[in-house]
């Protein structure tokens, strides 16, 4: 007698591993894929542009388009690390730079139909908070007219935009995975991923709150290794203009770096600590100002990796839908 064993199907070896770890196990390991190029470099490269849009173009131009660029980009690069996030939790399957496009190309539309009807309702209930403040203009009767609608319909459509904005922002975030992984209809991502913040508010806040602490965390060896570089490119820019390296001249610069508020832009973390310390240091090549930032690029791409991440916990926790089939 021959023990019969059914062999392992297609979808059950592309489902191994991912349904085993735990839900803080899959959270904890969101900076590993902040170590892969193809999802550091689109975060550094986006944020790069930004910059340039909004320190290099003229006013009002800049503002404008900085703005646009950090949105869109907000949209689109956090797809593309929540694609790729995804596809290497199920195995590493078609994870090349062709096969993440096409993945983007289909998640666009829902993208942005996605945070335009998560706007849309807060945006109209506001307008017509303000619209109905209009009627004092009529004369006699506009300052009762005014007064009534404030106290009642102002009132229901201010608490109805604020409720709105408390649960569709953090949705919001869980949006730019959930177009990225599964393009389904723009209204579909909406409600669902609205529904996941409402009726797992604890979940989602101690989800969000584990993939911030891993982050930070998994950004640290990331900072000292970027550290020691900059001390050695540093070393080797004196070797260049004909000087000795002096290693605690270096150590103070690499400080000084580090305190400098253009490093970590956007983020705006220590813009002045040490105090002062940068005004003395000596002139920084830009270059290494740009190698600087990808320490703050990761810290975003650890980030977006960590929501991509709590949104198949919530998926698997609420829906029942296991980690590799979302």
């Amino acid at each position: 007698m021959y023990l019969q064993t059914s062999p392992m199907t297609t979808e059950s070896a592309d489902l191994q591993g991912v349904r085993g770890p735990g839900r803080w196990a899959l959270l904890l390991g969101c900076s590993r894929t902040a170590f892969h190029l193809k999802t550091l470099l689109p975060v550094w490269l986006w944020l790069g542009l930004a910059r340039v849009a909004l320190r290099r173009l003229p006013s009002p131009a800049a503002e404008i388009t900085g703005t646009a660029v950090l949105i869109l980009g907000f949209l689109v690069v956090g797809a593309w690390v929540s694609l790729y996030t995804v596809r290497e939790l199920s195995g590493g399957r078609a994870t090349g730079l062709l096969d993440l496009a096409r993945g983007i190309r289909c998640a666009i539309a829902p993208l942005l139909v996605g945070a335009l009807a998560t706007l849309a309702v807060p945006t109209l209930a506001v307008s017509l908070a303000f619209a109905g403040a209009a009627l004092a203009r009529i004369p006699a009767v506009g300052g009762a007219l005014a007064s009534a609608w404030i106290f009642t319909g102002g009132i229901a459509l201010s608490v109805l935009a604020a409720a709105w904005l408390v649960v569709g922002i953090p949705a919001l975030l869980l949006q730019v995975t959930a177009a990225g992984i599964e393009f389904p209809h723009s209204l579909e991502i909406t409600s669902r991923c609205m529904s996941y913040v409402r009726n797992r508010p604890s979940y989602f806040v101690a989800g969000s709150t584990g993939a911030l602490v891993a982050s930070f965390l998994g950004t640290l060896p990331f900072f000292l290794l970027v550290s020691l570089s900059l001390v050695v490119l540093g070393g080797a820019v004196d070797v260049r203009n004909g000087d000795l390296p002096d290693p605690g001249g270096l150590f103070w610069s690499t400080v000084a770096l580090w305190s400098h508020p253009e490093t970590w832009w956007p983020l705006g973390l220590w813009p002045e600590f040490p105090l002062g310390l940068y005004r003395q240091s000596p002139v920084t090549p830009g270059w290494l100002l740009d190698f600087a930032r990808l320490v703050p690029a990761f810290l975003v791409t650890s980030l977006f990796s960590g929501m991509a991440r709590l949104y198949l916990c919530l998926r698997r926790e609420i829906d029942g839908v296991p980690c590799g089939k979302a």
